[in-house]
């Protein structure tokens, strides 16, 4: 059900909004803060940080001879709760995967504790928490000509980007780093044939100038390696035996063309 009635369009409510960046509208008299925060991400896919609520009275009002009241308004003020968010943009994870890791590709990530390798302790009041699993990224995608299929894309607490579990048709299900586009359910091919589509594997002399690439390789096999993992760069052009490539913060490196693949 729509709790949400008509913005509120007025001098008061244009001037609450430019300085505070805050949203006024009129809701039902039984309507909820999570209804309404419900009600307005669902309507603008936005993500609302914090609603607050006002009951006003209803004014009086002459109709004709007779004197009456209008009805009482309940309005809601949807605004950031702190300065430093307003503004904010914030991914959208409604496409994530919502169950568990896959639990094949899970490592026990050990915590040091603030202690150094003599096992000194050399930052305090480190320790505890909850237990932490790094999940295993295959950089390598050596599984040249054999198809592979998206099966889901899931959140990685150790990167800034997402990652999606791949099945290939020999039945290994290796996790990869999921580029922009990426989707459930797409077809993945790696090798020097594979067709320039995002989330596939080239070698760097078979993509074409232009293209956006990441995971770049700087000496062969070793993709770990990466000046831009996942940050990606741009294939700016060929030079000899060398390619191109500018970085995101515009720096053109210069990579041999021996390099075994390198990521779309």
């Amino acid at each position: 059900m729509n709790v949400l009635v008509a913005p509120v369009v007025s001098e008061k409510a244009t001037m609450v909004g430019e300085k505070s960046n805050a949203v006024t509208f009129k809701v039902l008299q039984d309507a909820t803060k999570p209804e309404i925060k419900a009600a307005v991400e669902l309507m603008f896919k936005v993500e609302v940080k914090g609603v607050s609520v006002l009951n006003t009275k209803g004014k009086t009002k002459r109709f004709g001879k007779s004197v009456g009241r209008r009805d009482n308004v309940r309005k809601a003020y949807m605004k950031p709760t702190s300065p430093g968010q307003r503004g904010a943009v914030k991914i959208s994870r409604d496409h994530l995967h919502k169950g568990a890791p896959h639990a094949a590709l899970l490592e026990p990530q050990f915590q040091k504790a603030g202690r150094n390798n003599n096992g000194h302790i050399t930052i305090r009041h480190r320790g505890g928490g909850a237990k932490h699993h790094y999940r295993v990224v295959d950089f390598r995608a050596q599984q040249d000509g054999i198809p592979a299929k998206v099966d889901r894309i899931e959140y990685d607490p150790n990167r800034t980007a997402h990652i999606a579990l791949v099945c290939y048709a020999d039945g290994e299900r290796p996790y990869i780093i999921a580029p922009r586009g990426l989707e459930a359910g797409a077809t993945l091919l790696s090798g020097a044939e594979a067709p320039i589509r995002a989330g596939n594997t080239l070698p760097i002399r078979n993509i074409p100038v232009g293209s956006t690439i990441h995971c770049i390789e700087l000496q062969p096999a070793r993709a770990r390696r990466s000046p831009a993992r996942p940050v990606p760069g741009h294939a700016a052009g060929r030079e000899g035996v060398y390619a191109q490539v500018r970085m995101r913060s515009g720096e053109v490196r210069r990579i041999p063309h021996r390099m075994p693949r390198d990521h779309r």
